[in-house]
């Protein structure tokens, strides 16, 4: 069955259609499969909102990590950016929820960890700060990845006991 972007934009679609985008969706579907979006195209996006983080222009660049999420829930980045983004906001609760969703797509990285670390020190949760160091520490080793982090977290853990 053919969908064509103008009828999903224009609400244009039949009950027959309507069905076939939300089982592809249920099915794990994203945007990006269903427009053929190319990974350059994705990556073009996150360089923006890359840009516009490192100037601090957060809300500029939480609206184009956002469309990343939208266009590929999926991607662990896009999630962490959206951490980062928000922890730049001062937003920790937030950042700390955009940042356990990465590491639930991704199991094997520990960049979560570490930043959920610094935004659980930043809300003044030292228990909850050294919770997530040890966390870091502990994937780290389990993992073989990350030591730079690991070794970071060892050293803030240290002097936070």
């Amino acid at each position: 069955m053919e969908i064509k972007v103008a009828d999903i934009a224009g609400n244009k679609l039949n009950k027959e259609q309507t069905e076939a985008l939300q089982t592809y969706f249920q099915s794990g579907g994203t945007w990006q499969d269903l427009l053929e979006m190319d990974t350059n195209d994705v990556e073009d996006i996150y360089a923006i909102g890359h840009t516009h983080y490192e100037k601090e222009e957060y809300e500029q660049a939480l609206a184009a990590f956002s469309a990343l999420v939208q266009i590929n829930p999926y991607s662990s980045k896009h999630w962490i950016a959206i951490g980062a983004t928000l922890q730049g906001q001062e937003l920790y609760h937030d950042a700390m929820a955009a940042y356990e969703l990465a590491e639930t797509l991704e199991e094997q990285i520990i960049e979560p960890l570490f930043y959920s670390a610094q935004c659980a020190y930043a809300l003044g949760n030292k228990p909850e700060t050294r919770d997530f160091l040890k966390k870091t520490i502990f994937k780290s080793e389990q993992t073989g990845k990350g030591c730079e982090l690991a070794e970071k977290a060892k050293l803030i853990l240290e002097q936070i006991n």
